[in-house]
């Protein structure tokens, strides 16, 4: 399953993470970053909050919380251990590192699964 996310800037297609295994998995061990979607089972800090542990490629992260308002936009490096959102959220994008400059803190996000 896709969605795409609609910013005021454009709009981006990811990759939903559907299962456990791949909401676990991210993007480690992988040389190629593709945009990719999680949703949280609940609106959190802690639930929301990803590691970079065998991620090899730097991403910027877009946490938005349960009425699609982006939260916060993160660069996170490979192998740090531990990136969490200031605000709860219940979303979270994965991208290529400089896509994130796509999206502003406060905007809602327009989405359509595919």
């Amino acid at each position: 399953m896709n969605i795409q996310l609609n910013s005021k800037k454009g709009s981006i297609n990811a990759r939903v993470a559907t299962t456990n295994f791949q909401k676990i998995r991210g993007h480690m061990f992988k040389l190629k970053v593709d945009p990719l979607f999680f949703e949280f089972n609940r609106e959190s800090k802690f639930d929301s909050a990803v590691h970079m542990l065998f991620v090899f490629q730097p991403l910027d992260l877009i946490f938005i919380n349960s009425a699609w308002k982006v939260v916060e936009i993160k660069q996170a490096l490979p192998f740090f251990p531990y990136y969490a959102p200031r605000e709860p959220a219940k979303y979270l994008i994965e991208l290529p590192a400089g896509q994130g400059k796509n999206f502003e803190i406060g905007e809602t996000i327009k989405y359509e699964y595919f």
